[in-house]
């Protein structure tokens, strides 16, 4: 069950947020150097020992359609950190968190339940 609320909750923070990466085409998952990332967002945010989806961005303008407020400042090559309480911009370039917003973890779960 647990396993299925996790799936679920996966499934719709893609979606909610605007990061949907197949359909859209605008973020690319990163596989490189996640923990060096992790350590640089962490170093201006609380983020917990979870291991976030880490994506950077290609195509902000489609992104901003999808979601203007939570995209508003962002730009192409910022990275995106999904964790399960919260979603992360972060411009390396710069070392500065471009947006955080929080995920409601309740909603997700109530409805997986029905």
């Amino acid at each position: 069950m647990s396993k299925l609320v996790t799936i679920i909750f996966g499934v719709f923070l893609l979606f909610s947020i605007g990061l949907n990466v197949i359909l859209l085409n605008d973020l690319r998952v990163e596989k490189k150097e996640p923990d060096d990332i992790k350590e640089k967002v962490g170093r201006h945010i609380l983020v917990s020992s979870e291991e976030p989806t880490i994506a950077e961005i290609q195509d902000i303008e489609q992104l901003q359609d999808s979601n203007p407020a939570f995209y508003q400042n962002a730009r192409n090559g910022d990275k995106v950190l999904a964790y399960s309480d919260k979603v992360v911009i972060y411009r390396e370039s710069e070392d500065l968190i471009v947006s955080v917003t929080v995920v409601n973890r309740a909603r997700t779960i109530q409805e997986s339940n029905e």
